[in-house]
């Protein structure tokens, strides 16, 4: 079934020490955009993350944001003891030269360069990249699975439209006999109404030609075939696997054309109010399907 570019998934990998978290956001965009926020010490697998993200998704603008779970230990400094035996033995050596009192707290120790050494990105990396990807897929697969679950709402809810718009053209179709006929009596009285007290009978030849010309002119029978094709195909689309965002996008565009240019060509009211539903529902349509991947 088709898929929503709206959704939100997540996932944390299970266990002691330091876990991670993944959310997965997603929403509408003409194109698939990611933007990807990683703790600092797991910058360089953010390739890897974008690249689960695109085998997975084509359309959406899609946020993925990657949080550590107690990883307190696992992420400190350590303390490196030649640096810091060395900065001590040369402050000594240095207040016993001078004959200062030989204390060195431990603020001043652990505040000098190389003392204390921060965990190392690349063997964090190294020993959480597997873990990255499995809590990433997860997340994807529960932001898929919300993309369909809105996939198929929307499905419905279009489903629903185009049966309006549907409605709406057959009303307009059966309706257009009776325009016609409606025309015709309109412009015979309006010709006999001219022609009254000159003696002068209106003549039928002229009335059918215009009659005939009108009914021409008012013909949409092939906007309303047009119409019904693009109906057939849309709900082909409903039925299919995979994107199909841009392709609805287009046949509801080209439903509007054909709509329009029967709201052209009809004179009468009540078809009229028709047309302005059908073209209510087109909307409802359009805001839709821009929702689907």
């Amino acid at each position: 079934m088709p898929a929503s570019m709206t959704g939100f998934g997540r996932a944390g990998s299970r266990g002691r020490g330091a876990r991670l978290l993944c959310e997965v956001r997603s929403v509408n965009h003409r194109f698939l955009s990611t933007k990807i926020r990683l703790p600092s010490a797991l910058g360089q697998l953010e390739s890897m993350v974008e690249q689960r993200v695109k085998e997975r998704l084509q359309r959406g603008s899609v946020e993925v944001a990657v949080f550590w779970r107690d990883a307190g230990a696992r992420l400190a400094s350590t303390l490196v003891p030649k640096v810091a035996d060395h900065y001590l033995a040369e402050i000594r050596g240095y207040l016993k030269k001078k004959k200062l009192a030989p204390d060195v707290s431990a603020e001043l120790l652990l505040g000098l360069p190389g003392v204390l050494a921060p965990a190392d990105p690349d063997a964090i990396a190294d020993d959480f990249a597997k873990e990255l990807r499995q809590v990433v897929d997860s997340a994807l697969d529960a932001l898929c699975e919300m993309r369909t679950r809105e996939g198929d709402r929307l499905a419905a809810a279009l489903r629903r439209e185009a049966k309006q718009v549907h409605a709406c053209a057959a009303v307009i179709q059966s309706g257009i006999p009776a325009m016609v006929r409606n025309y015709q009596q309109k412009l015979g009285e309006r010709i006999a109404a001219l022609l009254d007290g000159q003696g002068v009978a209106p003549d039928p030849a002229i009335l059918a030609r215009e009659v005939a010309l009108f009914a021409d002119k008012a013909d949409v029978t092939e906007e309303l075939d047009r119409l019904k094709s693009h109906e057939s195909e849309f709900e082909k689309l409903l039925a299919k696997s995979g994107p199909i965002g841009r392709e609805l996008e287009f046949l509801v565009q080209e439903m509007g054309r054909e709509v329009q240019t029967v709201g052209s060509k009809v004179q009468d009211t009540a078809l009229l109010t028709k047309v302005r539903e059908a073209k209510a529902s087109l909307e409802k349509l359009r805001e839709q399907v821009a929702n689907f991947e």
